[in-house]
């Protein structure tokens, strides 16, 4: 077998040459969580004539067998991509923000990695509320807190990232080698992912979440009900602006990117990641030693 050697998606990026996302990427329409978790793929996944048009009875069923299935998930091809779920991470963030001005009754750590705190742990601001903790050695210089349990709930974690590899080397990572994968990696957290939507607001109904493929290393879900204001209807409508402008040429392809010799300003380079599967890091939350003091004061108040 012929082999090639692609960079990982996570190469690139940090190359700040995110891969485009092929239009045949965004034919397939990708519902969730219907049916049960060993559901068949083809009922679920559907393959659209065209990538500007919303869900329909029309559309083909999804198999290995489907044209598209063998085809490159991104351009150009990559070796491998993590994925993670934006539900599960921002559901972490959510929980800790809403934990917060439970002070008193929260268990904390010390943390020395300032990535894994969630607030300082060294403020002078603190102090009183720093008293109700004696036995604990708040001022440190450097260090952190990061809350661990509150409310009879243990912090939530986020699930292993998953990672994805190229079944075939000389191809990279094809849309079925993510489809599948994705799909049981959604199926296996499903229980956790819908009560992190449920906690954030979220109203189940019949309609079906759909797979956002604009994302592709973090997965998101679009609420798949009726109305034009939707996530749904967005969804859709993001995608055929997106199609629109690659087709009509108002999109520079990655080759022109990389051939022009003028950088992009920021505002710029940031619409064309976005457009282009790239995505940001939602930063880890923290509230400043400010905002924890006004929360902690209407707590209590209460």
């Amino acid at each position: 077998m012929t082999t090639a050697s692609f960079p990982s998606w996570e190469s690139l990026k940090a190359d700040r040459q995110p891969p485009d996302v092929p239009l045949d990427s965004l034919r397939i329409r990708w519902k969730a969580f219907d049916g049960p978790a060993d559901r068949d793929l083809a009922r679920s996944i559907r393959v659209a004539a065209n990538a500007r048009d919303p869900p329909s009875e029309n559309d083909e069923p999804f198999s290995s067998l489907h044209p598209i299935s063998s085809t490159s998930l991104t351009d150009p091809p990559i070796s491998s991509i993590t994925v993670r779920l934006d539900d599960l991470e921002t559901h972490e963030e959510n929980w800790v923000h809403d934990h917060i001005p439970h002070w008193d009754t929260a268990i904390w750590e010390d943390v020395d990695d300032p990535e894994q705190g969630d607030i300082d742990a060294d403020d002078e601001e603190l102090d009183d509320v720093n008293a109700d903790l004696p036995d604990q050695d708040l001022r440190q210089e450097g260090k952190r807190r990061r809350l661990v349990r509150c409310c009879n709930q243990d912090r939530p974690a986020p699930p292993a990232p998953l990672s994805i590899h190229a079944t075939d080397n000389a191809k990279g990572v094809t849309i079925h080698d993510y489809v599948v994968a994705v799909d049981a990696y959604l199926q296996s957290h499903r229980r956790e992912i819908l009560r992190a939507r449920r906690s954030a607001g979220w109203t189940e109904n019949k309609a079906a979440l759909y797979v956002d493929l604009m994302s592709i290393d973090k997965i998101l879900l679009a609420d798949g009900e009726a109305g034009r204001d939707s996530g749904f209807m967005s969804m859709w409508w993001r995608w055929a602006s997106y199609v629109d402008r690659r087709e009509g040429g108002q999109f520079p392809s990655r080759e022109e990117l990389l051939r022009s010799a003028q950088r992009m300003d920021p505002e710029q380079e940031r619409e064309w990641l976005a457009a282009n599967g790239g995505t940001f890091r939602r930063p880890q939350y923290r509230m400043n030693n400010e905002e924890i003091g006004k929360m902690l004061q209407a707590n209590r108040r209460e």
